[in-house]
């Protein structure tokens, strides 16, 4: 996360041999190998020609995760643009869970709510978790204020729809050693994977649809 567009494209992370490929809107695709110089192209940062790409696979073992999960991970609110209509009526409804990070120092901007209300809220069908995070840059008097606050827009834009509310600082992670909150999400995602009740409700979006 930064101030300015940092994902540029669709990426769907998946178990399995380090390798990554981009599928092109043309509907070719191109493999390589997995390195951090490779991925920087695809993104806002140092991309060039990721707008003529549709998305991107990448594969990488998850030591802790369950095998069966794949990540979705998308461009920010402001960034979608040509996304939008992949991700709102394609990646949401077939999601057993959408994780909506926010910046808990600046949380729930207007965008956000608004994508919330009108994008995420009428196609999900599976579990909302709300990630609020760079939990390490402000204090525990802070973000009880600001968990007040996110509790009360939240009401007012998801009304009675049931979501789970987790403070995380994402950079403390990264070596393995997982906070309390961490291994809550991850605890979490793993139930998911092993509960076919998400999948029930997807099919019977897309049976409705096809009608």
């Amino acid at each position: 996360s930064d101030v300015t567009p940092t994902t540029a494209t669709i990426n769907l992370i998946h178990h399995g041999e380090e390798h990554y490929t981009i599928h092109f809107e043309d509907g070719t695709s191109e493999q390589k190998k997995l390195q951090q110089s490779e991925l920087k192209k695809i993104t806002f940062l140092e991309g060039e020609n990721f707008a003529h790409i549709h998305h991107v696979d990448i594969v990488t073992p998850f030591e802790k995760m369950n095998e069966h999960i794949i990540f979705v991970d998308t461009p920010g609110v402001g960034d979608l643009n040509e996304h939008r209509i992949d991700v709102t009526y394609s990646y949401i409804p077939r999601s057993s869970a959408v994780i909506f990070v926010i910046d808990c120092s600046t949380p729930l901007r207007r965008t956000e709510l608004e994508y919330l209300q009108h994008h995420v809220i009428p196609n999900l069908h599976g579990e909302l978790i709300i990630v609020a995070n760079f939990y390490d840059r402000i204090d525990e008097e802070e973000w009880e204020e600001a968990e007040e606050y996110i509790t009360r827009k939240l009401k007012k834009t998801l009304g009675n729809i049931p979501y789970v509310l987790l403070p995380i600082a994402a950079i403390e992670n990264i070596d393995g050693e997982w906070s309390f909150e961490f291994k809550t999400l991850t605890k979490t995602l793993n139930k998911l994977a092993e509960n076919g009740h998400y999948s029930e409700l997807m099919l019977q979006h897309f049976e409705n649809r096809a009608a």
